[in-house]
């Protein structure tokens, strides 16, 4: 266990260390300011703290950086995926309170009308049930905004359901005589409202070019082929001795929209493992059995930076081992990404304290280009 505690605060120094040396979260983009467009870096960071300020600096090495809110600047851009963020006027609905903010919202449509994505914090949600439903559109027509939302409450064990976006959008889209009505039936997600405002658009304005924008960057994967090894060892069992060696491919994903902490690791490969037990038997029993692993994560990266060649991790989940029947282990380990390698350290226990339990030591290599982005 010392060993363990060792290992530890090794692992935590070199990554305090190394995260106050090396963070670098700022990408190419521009500001708009009063007309102008300024171009320098800006801090990219999930969508929700977007919302509310953007972090700008003139070039990459520079060590102050400028802090605009949306009544500072215009929009802003990245230039690598083309994502703009935009000013706009939302109404706020909580309960029966009703208040205007000003937010930088993701523009999704442009054309006759212009269509923007705005995410919400949790205590400004009007939702029970709906939990995905963490944001409102926000419609622009004739220099007017427009908010596009759906409410729930509960009272008196009753939810009832607001579709306020719906009446929104059927009393904006009446001045077009032949727009066809589907609005009963209208989803409330980004590929159901961006066709109907875009259908809405080419009814009113036919001659008008309607465009959608990038609205997601792809997730990040790494991924790549991963060796290790393990000693087992089952508790109150002292002669008990095994050990295997397991080979496969893994996938790490992160949505860096929501979060560049998180991301899930996902595998498979297979393991030989030996193992002696020479209790009180004449004969001792020596056996070798392969599996096949599935190994599945949650994982929290200490650094955001998503083209840092050096991340250190820490990761809890579960891993399946299947012969001629199934396994279930828990996992929790501790390494890091270096360059194209992957290095960790880990522990399975099919039941936390008793039971099977194999200490991991593992290497892998990324085959991906994230880097390189």
């Amino acid at each position: 266990m010392s060993k363990l505690f060792t290992l530890l605060f090794i692992f935590f120094s070199v990554s305090f260390f190394h995260v106050s040396a090396q963070v670098n979260l700022f990408e190419k983009g521009y500001i708009v300011q009063n007309g102008d467009t300024v171009s320098g870096y800006l801090k990219n960071a999930p969508d929700l703290e977007l919302t509310q300020s953007i972090e700008f600096k003139d070039n990459p090495a520079a060590t102050s950086t400028t802090t605009y809110t949306p009544q500072q600047i215009t929009s802003f851009t990245f230039e690598g995926t083309g994502i703009v963020h935009h000013v706009v006027t939302a109404d706020i609905i909580k309960g029966n309170t009703t208040h205007q903010v000003e937010r930088f919202a993701k523009l999704l449509l442009s054309g006759y009308t212009t269509l923007y994505k705005l995410e919400l914090p949790a205590d400004e949600l009007s939702i029970e049930l709906q939990k995905q439903n963490t944001f409102v559109y926000v419609l622009k027509k004739d220099a007017a905004y427009h908010t596009l939302g759906v409410y729930e409450t509960y009272n008196n064990l009753t939810l009832r359901t607001n579709n306020r976006y719906r009446v929104i959008l059927r009393a904006l889209f009446t001045d077009c005589e032949t727009y066809d009505d589907n609005l009963d039936r209208l989803s409330f997600n980004d590929k159901s409202i961006i066709q109907e405002v875009r259908k809405y658009n080419t009814c009113k304005s036919p001659a008008s070019v309607t465009k959608v924008h990038i609205i997601k960057p792809e997730p990040l994967i790494k991924h790549g082929f991963e060796g290790s090894y393990a000693k087992g060892s089952i508790s109150d069992e002292k002669n008990y001795t095994g050990e295997g060696y397991a080979f496969g491919y893994f996938w790490d994903i992160m949505h860096t929209d929501k979060s560049r902490h998180l991301s899930g690791k996902l595998g498979i490969g297979i393991m030989l493992y030996d193992y002696k037990d020479i209790s009180s038997r004449d004969e001792p029993i020596t056996e070798s059995e392969i599996y096949l692993r599935f190994p599945v994560a949650l994982q929290y990266n200490i650094i955001q930076d998503l083209k840092s060649d050096f991340v250190p991790f820490i990761n809890f989940g579960a891993t399946a081992l299947l012969t001629d029947e199934l396994q279930m282990m828990q996992s929790v380990s501790i390494g890091m990404y270096y360059d194209r390698l992957r290095i960790s350290a880990g522990i399975e226990n099919t039941r936390f304290t008793k039971g099977l339990t194999l200490l991991n030591l593992g290497v892998g290599i990324r085959l991906d280009n994230a880097l390189a982005k």
